[in-house]
């Protein structure tokens, strides 16, 4: 199942095909490649030969597997590719549901060591949660996420994600802007693959919007050429715009905390107002 997914995600790739992909992918997957097939770059995508089956949910519909493909990436050096998907019912597709890149050193180590944390979908709440209270107060969340949550280790993705939405925050401040960020845990079906029993390993997506008012009430202008805001919005002036981005994770137990891998936003919707 996995292979014949994998040929048919890699033809539409190769093909740039945005309208094949509906056909097999569909939640974070869908709205990545899609994103991805409307920029320039096309999204790494390594053979399936290699895959392990790290997650599996069989006693009852939906359906669900998550396996990981190791490769070499264009750009970089030994990655993964997790890539989860889903069977709503016997006579559904199986459709891609969450692509997750990860460096390979990173996923082993974090793996390899010893767990005192536990994860699971619930830790992907607390995970948003942190990072909007990093946003809002323009550091890091201070010991646990919230409310009792875990602590995220601050390397790896959690501390990248986290800063960026700072510096992006300042950088639009000093443009005239305003930029309220919120931060959702990711709800659509086969978006959340956790590790039975183990609490070891949890994948899944957060949800990322931004939206972006002037400081002095002028409008908000995208060039003829589209080259600020993207191709997707239309040349003119605006009172507000807003960016739809999603950013895959995988969460793992550490010793130390939860380890929070991937982390690549891809902004997949831009609207505005006005």
């Amino acid at each position: 199942m996995l292979a014949s997914l994998w040929s048919r995600r890699a033809a539409a790739l190769s093909s740039r095909n945005a309208g094949q992909l509906s056909g097999f992918e569909d939640g974070v997957a869908l709205q990545s490649d899609e994103a991805a097939l409307a920029g320039a770059a096309d999204p790494w995508s390594p053979s399936s030969a290699g895959a392990q089956i790290v997650v599996t949910s069989a006693s009852s519909y939906p359906l669900e597997f998550l396996a990981a493909m190791p490769g070499t990436a264009p750009a970089g050096g030994p990655e993964v590719v997790l890539a989860g998907a889903w069977q709503s019912s016997p006579s559904a597709s199986w459709l891609l549901a969450l692509l997750v890149t990860v460096p390979q050193s990173q996923l082993s180590s974090s793996l390899g060591a010893p767990g005192a944390y536990a994860v699971g979908p619930g830790t992907l709440v607390a995970l948003a949660s942190a990072w909007q209270i990093w946003s809002s107060a323009g550091a890091a969340p201070g010991g646990t996420a919230s409310n009792g949550g875990p602590t995220f280790v601050a390397g790896e993705a959690y501390g990248a994600v986290g800063q960026q939405v700072v510096e992006q925050v300042q950088l639009a401040s000093l443009s005239g802007l305003r930029e309220r960020v919120t931060f959702t845990a990711a709800e659509s079906p086969g978006s959340v693959f956790a590790e039975p029993g183990s609490g070891r390993l949890v994948c899944g997506a957060v949800e990322e919007q931004a939206t972006f008012t002037s400081t002095s009430g002028a409008a908000i202008v995208q060039p003829a050429d589209r080259s600020t805001w993207g191709s997707a919005l239309s040349p003119g002036g605006y009172q507000s715009i807003t960016r739809n981005s999603v950013v895959p994770v995988c969460m793992v137990a550490g010793s130390n905390g939860v380890v929070v891998l991937g982390g690549a936003a891809t902004t997949y919707a831009t609207s505005a107002t006005g």
